[in-house]
């Protein structure tokens, strides 16, 4: 009887004949040589979701949220813009509205103020001084200073707010340490100078500047400089653009974002100092080839870190899918939620993340909801989550093979008992599947087995459940033999 081992992530192939191996809901895991395991990884389950708070009123899409540096946390729903009390919860809402829409927005915050921009000429600002402690409910103020040209996103470095001028190849400053009151100065505004590409993104990565272009990307440095203060790396040009805005991730030392070059398709890239480092698959890039990069946002990025794994999720609206990369590992896997009325899969409910003081916290994309994403928890909010594994290929030398028993090798012993785990196969190469068939745990400490499952030449099979309860999968044996016909 043999292991049948899974290594790796989710890769389906563009030839499903090569690989068919879909991983929902489940990251790999790495187990230490030392530990002397019985398999080298372990697929655990991604976190649910619990409930946090539900502004009142608020039934929209969550645009941003955001915990400034003083603790003071953030929440943009639709138009309106509410500060959480960081004691009990309790939602405050922030006098005035953005502008109407429902793409992401940017916060960005100095201490002493957050700005907020909305991809068009529009931004505003509101003091977070008091709002630590929840003392007064600040207001929000329009930035209407005629030197504000609104921005896409906004970063902070070394005292400074950096906007970039909407459908220009240029950016530009806010006073040092500005308060909300003092003028823009007109003059603090420079162009890339690379390439004449219109900038699409900026983000302060390890004390430098990137602006991302739709075609070249450029990092400037603050020089010190008497007229302008940031000055571009000499010898510092990437010829790869950002192909989506709101897809740019910046953390710690590294910014990933969804790009390409002048050759043609996206790719997903993580930065090495000042290069470039290709992370995406070439499954992953078949699916990105589907996307609407035309519609914006069509790649939403977002990160957060949990056990020493870092992931990297990006939302892609018009798939419908959500699509995570693990730091840890350099693997990918699909989330997604699962409509609990039809079973039809959905893109992950997460629309934006950040990190709260007790945890991470998730704006969902459609009903005005923040969550936690609970590493205890093993439903969306109450809705089921389905956990899907598919196998390697099952062949032999394009021999038929009788499959006389199948063993999942499985973690149950926390799982209650009659829950069941589905068990389907494919045996037309992953083109498609039959019937599933149930495997029932009738105790902690029970097998699941499933006896004479035919003859195949070349099988795939795929495993699923989604019952509430802590697990893991560490892989499958298999006895099978080649058959005499």
């Amino acid at each position: 009887m043999a292991r049948i081992s899974l290594l790796g992530g989710g890769y389906n192939s563009r030839s499903l004949i090569a690989s068919a191996q879909r991983c929902l809901n489940l990251y790999p895991e790495a187990t230490p040589e030392s530990t002397d395991p019985p398999t080298p990884v372990v697929h655990l389950p991604t976190p649910g979701l619990t409930n946090l708070v539900q502004p009142s009123g608020a039934a929209g899409v969550v645009r941003a949220v955001y915990r400034c540096t003083n603790g003071t946390r953030l929440v943009v729903v639709g138009t309106a813009v509410y500060c959480i009390n960081i004691f009990n919860n309790a939602v405050q809402t922030i006098t005035g509205a953005i502008s109407a829409g429902t793409t992401p927005v940017s916060i960005c915050d100095n201490g002493i103020i957050a700005v907020i921009t909305t991809g068009g000429s529009d931004g505003y600002w509101l003091s977070i001084a008091q709002t630590l402690g929840q003392l007064t409910t600040p207001t929000l103020n329009t930035i209407s200073d005629p030197a504000f040209y609104g921005s896409h996103q906004t970063a902070f470095l070394d005292g400074w707010f950096c906007f970039v001028r909407p459908g220009t190849n240029q950016f530009y400053l806010s006073p040092p340490y500005w308060t909300g009151t003092t003028a823009f100065d007109g003059t603090q505004i420079a162009s890339k100078t690379g390439g004449p590409d219109q900038i699409v993104a900026i983000a302060a990565v390890n004390g430098n500047l990137w602006l991302l272009g739709v075609q070249t990307t450029e990092v400037w440095y603050n020089s010190g400089a008497a007229d302008f203060p940031f000055e571009r790396q000499p010898g510092v040009l990437i010829q790869h653009g950002i192909g989506a805005g709101w897809s740019v991730v910046a953390l710690d030392v590294n910014l990933l974002f969804i790009g390409r070059d002048m050759g043609g398709s996206m790719v997903a890239f993580m930065s090495e100092g000042y290069m470039l480092k290709r992370i995406s698959t070439h499954a992953l890039e078949n699916l990105l080839t589907t996307v609407n990069f035309a519609n914006n946002p069509d790649a939403i990025g977002m990160f957060y870190q949990q056990e020493g794994h870092t992931f990297v999720g990006w939302a892609f609206p018009s798939l419908n899918q959500t699509w995570v990369y693990d730091l840890a590992t350099g693997q990918w896997h699909q989330r997604c939620w699962t409509d609990p009325a039809t079973g039809a899969e959905s893109r992950h409910r997460m629309n934006c993340l950040s990190f709260w003081d007790t945890g991470v916290v998730v704006g969902d994309y459609s009903n005005g909801w923040i969550y936690f994403f609970d590493l205890n928890a093993y439903t969306d909010a109450g809705t089921p989550i389905k956990r899907l594994r598919g196998l390697p290929h099952i062949v032999s030398d394009s021999k038929r093979i009788a499959h006389s028993s199948l063993i999942v090798d499985m973690d149950v012993s926390q799982v209650a008992a009659n829950s069941q785990v589905s068990l389907r196969w494919s045996d037309d190469r992953g083109a498609t599947y039959g019937t599933p068939v149930t495997l029932s745990i009738q105790n902690s400490f029970s097998s699941l087995i499933l006896r004479r499952l035919g003859i195949a030449r070349d099988r795939v099979y795929e495993l699923s459940w989604s019952f509430a309860y802590p697990t893991s999968l560490q892989g499958v044996w298999l006895e099978a033999e080649k058959a005499e016909t």
